[in-house]
């Protein structure tokens, strides 16, 4: 599973929207809809790092199964 899945398939198990995703991680909606549709595949280590804090889980549980 590539990345940009991997976060879509997360964050609505969570029931997060793109926007309050964002808002936890400080990061655009924009920029994470990037990310879930591939426009954007190789995002920053800090970026995935805020991304998997603001989800509740660590760097390499986020990770678990990316391509």
């Amino acid at each position: 599973m590539n990345l940009g899945k991997r976060l879509e398939k997360i964050r609505k198990e969570k029931e997060e929207t793109q926007q309050s995703l964002g808002d936890k991680a400080g990061i655009k909606r924009e920029y994470l809809s990037r990310i879930e549709t591939e426009e954007l595949p190789n995002p920053s280590l800090k970026t995935i790092r805020k991304i998997a804090d603001s989800l509740g889980m660590s760097l390499s549980e986020f990770l678990d199964g990316v391509d």
